[in-house]
């Protein structure tokens, strides 16, 4: 398993987790979604499933980008 792999494993709860926050919000906000709130909350969650992986693969390479330039600021990992 590549770091890259690895990395999207570990953060794709996080995604999961916003994204089904962020749609049922949504959803649940709109007084006139109300009677179809059952249906529509099954789709939040369908769609929520089947973009975790695409979102956190997308995500993953800055989140090590960041590690990578704070560790060369330091000088960590330089030889003499």
């Amino acid at each position: 398993m590549t770091t890259r792999s690895a990395v999207t494993l570990v953060i794709s709860t996080m995604v999961h987790a916003v994204m089904f926050g962020a749609g049922a919000i949504a959803l649940l906000a709109v007084p006139a979604l109300a009677p179809n709130a059952a249906n529509l909350l099954t789709i939040v969650i369908i769609a929520g499933v089947l973009l975790t992986p695409l979102v956190a693969w997308w995500l993953t390479p800055q989140l090590q980008a960041r590690v990578i330039r704070t560790d060369d600021r330091r000088g960590v990992g330089k030889t003499a």
